[in-house]
């Protein structure tokens, strides 16, 4: 009789102990697979269940250790009762026990691998956020029990870790594994189109070069030193810009900028004849082929908004500002002043209005193929007809490339302004309709 209830007391002190093992499984996988949409949405809860989770969970090291803790205490327990009830059933059947050991052990190892481990955390991973929600109580109760064992373990961890030249420092990402994260954390929803597109703006800039961002010399609205005052704000009023660039003799001598709010005090004081040269301030000048993330660094620096762009001889190519490189991070800045004016439009479905310059990427898109190869002797349609024709082309001047018509709609100076792109067939889809 007493042989039967030792035997059942250790019976249920064995599935007692493999619950509990079960228990600290899963309740690691749960927590340790909250998102951080997850989290938010518990933070912004008034559910006691949920402000524990959050509040375990801002504390890693100390929730890991006490539920590691837990759990390898109750797997010990679990290996020495089932050890003694090997032997006491080796006892009574007369089996020999170092026999009844060795089947205890690989019995054991595989019931706690599969009830205790596998299956539990397979089930926390399935319903993480519910099952931490339930499992928080228990799991903080255990942390305030253990707590003197959980210091004492994780101050010896960190001494073996400094002497073995370990140090503690946060898990650092390739950027490859960051944009792999960033990719998921949009299909799943946590991150929206616009945050994703921020997050690749910001790996993009270390790749992207000053020369493809900048404001082509063509482009740049700028006044000889010998300007007025008056220049300068009518300037001011067509472009909406605050900072004008100041050449001596012509756009290769840039002497500096000058910026709208010093010529101020001299408007408050009446006078309206201040030679330029006296407002003048420095400019930084970089070349083509800076990195972006670079020159942001420099901007930050030097405290500039505002860089002249110069070849590898020397002569101005463009300009860059600080808005330029922000906007290749967060997408397109508006102001006030900003007239948005749209470098195409259809006239019909065959026919579409290019400013010349428009990106050859975007034209492809815009076409729905890849009419015109991108390569390095040219980045906008303007530079592709410079290299189809050889020379500056006159007005209606026209070339066939492939099944297209580029047709030259406008010419300001030596610089072309408008093109029309007719399609000579339909595309494929409209041909099989």
């Amino acid at each position: 009789m007493e042989d039967g209830i030792s035997v059942g007391l250790l019976l249920l002190s064995l599935g007692i102990g493999l619950v509990l093992s079960a228990f600290f499984s899963s309740a690691e996988t749960a927590f340790f697979s909250l998102t951080k949409s997850i989290l938010a949405e518990l933070k912004e809860a008034k559910d006691p269940r949920s402000r524990r989770v959050v509040r375990l969970i801002e504390r890693p090291k100390e929730l890991l250790i006490t539920i590691l803790s837990g759990n390898a205490l109750v797997n010990v327990a679990v290996a020495v009762i089932a050890a003694f009830l090997a032997l006491h059933i080796c006892g009574i059947t007369g089996f020999p026990a170092s026999a009844g050991l060795a089947i205890e052990v690989i019995l054991v190892t595989g019931i706690i691998l599969i009830l205790g481990e596998i299956t539990p955390k397979i089930v926390a991973l399935k319903h993480a956020q519910t099952w931490a929600m339930w499992v928080a109580l228990p799991v903080d109760i255990t942390r305030r029990i253990l707590f003197p064992l959980t210091k004492c373990l994780d101050f010896l961890a960190r001494t073996v870790s400094r002497s073995l030249g370990v140090e503690h420092r946060r898990l650092s990402l390739s950027e490859d594994e960051i944009k792999a994260l960033v990719e998921v954390s949009e299909e799943r929803g946590a991150l929206d189109e616009e945050e994703k597109e921020m997050i690749q703006g910001i790996f993009e800039i270390s790749e992207t070069t000053v020369k493809e961002i900048m404001i082509p010399r063509v482009d740049i609205a700028c006044l000889p030193i010998t300007s007025t005052m008056q220049d300068v704000i009518k300037l001011v009023k067509e472009n909406g810009h605050s900072r004008i660039p100041i050449f001596n003799e012509n756009l290769d001598k840039i002497a500096g900028i000058v910026h709208v709010k010093d010529l101020l005090p001299y408007f408050d004081n009446g006078d309206n004849q201040v030679e330029l040269a006296q407002v003048i301030r420095e400019v930084i000048f970089v070349p083509e082929g800076k990195k972006i993330d670079d020159l942001l660094h420099q901007f930050q620096q030097e405290k500039a908004h505002m860089a002249i762009v110069v070849d590898e001889y020397g002569g101005t190519a463009g300009l860059v500002t600080l808005e330029d490189v922000l906007e290749e991070i967060v997408g397109e800045i508006q102001d006030e002043y900003d007239r948005e004016v749209p470098l195409s439009h259809w006239l019909d479905e065959n026919t579409l209005i290019a400013d010349a310059r428009i990106n050859i990427g975007e034209l492809n898109e815009l076409i729905g193929e890849d009419l015109i190869p991108e390569t390095e002797d040219y980045e906008t349609l303007g530079g592709f007809i410079f290299s189809q024709t050889g020379d500056l082309p006159g007005p209606k001047e026209s070339l066939d490339y492939h099944d297209y018509h580029f047709v030259v709609e406008e010419l300001s100076g030596r610089r072309i302004g408008k093109i029309r792109i007719e399609r000579h067939k339909p595309p494929d889809d409209e041909l099989g309709s």
